[in-house]
């Protein structure tokens, strides 16, 4: 039984192994290494200018978002972060964003989830990723993450409206009214600023796997990509963003 038992388990290890290299080998057959990212954003502003400007303050149309400025706030909110823990900012840099972006785009919501799963199925893409696209850093991790593209309150009711035109996403509190009865005033659920998103974003990714990356003194350069799942929106959903950042850095700093 015990000699069972172990074969068993050996020919599990072997499949899962299988199973992991054949999913690293479809994604990294999907990828577009071609993608160049001019973030206009991030050649006009600093830190302390962009915040100034009170560009980041614009309110976040989740159906037609302005990846350049929600990428660009995001950057500068994480350097935000790290000049309160007294760390060196990040600089961004378009080879870690082309990963992020092609992570963002092929992977489905449920595989870009920040879970144990997702974690260590794409951690085991990452030793040779950096090559792939030109980043010549040895050092390379990540964050994961797909949360609420609104600032919806966890576990409130809500309703579709798909009559409504006085919102694009027609997403109320509440419960939808019957026929027959007085119409009661809707509260739509608010939308976030790009400030306010970032803020949230970077909050989530201080508590999940990888947390310690947005501190970490390893690591000089970022790049990362957003985009909603179009799958969540215009329906009874709250839509949700899809989001990575790709951190990178060399193993004695300085040499590159």
């Amino acid at each position: 039984m015990k000699i069972i038992k172990v074969i068993s388990i050996v020919l599990i290890l072997v499949l899962a192994t299988i199973i992991s290299f054949a999913q690293s080998k479809h994604f990294i057959s999907k990828i577009d290494t071609t993608y160049k990212a001019e973030n206009k954003y991030l050649k006009e502003y600093n830190s302390e200018s962009f915040f100034a400007s009170g560009i980041s303050e614009e309110t976040m149309d989740v159906a037609n978002i302005d990846h350049e400025l929600l990428n660009a706030t995001i950057f500068f909110t994480l350097n935000k972060f790290r000049t309160r823990k007294k760390r060196e900012m990040y600089k961004y840099s378009f080879e870690l964003e082309n990963i992020a972006f092609n992570y963002v785009l092929i992977k489905s919501k449920k595989r870009i989830e920040d879970n144990r799963n997702n974690w260590q199925r794409i951690s085991k893409d990452f030793p040779g990723i950096g090559n792939l696209f030109d980043f010549k850093g040895k050092l390379i991790t990540f964050n994961i993450a797909c949360i609420d593209a609104i600032d919806y309150k966890k576990g409130k009711k809500f309703y579709y409206d798909r009559k409504d035109k006085s919102t694009d996403l027609k997403l109320y509190y509440g419960e939808r009214h019957s026929r027959g009865e007085v119409s009661k005033e809707k509260i739509s659920i608010p939308s976030y600023s790009y400030m306010e998103f970032a803020d949230e974003l970077i909050s989530n990714f201080r508590i999940g796997h990888g947390s310690r990356n947005a501190k970490s003194k390893a690591y000089e350069y970022v790049g990362c990509y957003v985009d909603v799942d179009e799958r969540t929106l215009h329906r009874r959903k709250i839509p949700k963003i899809k989001a990575m950042i790709v951190y990178g850095g060399f193993r004695l700093k300085g040499i590159k």
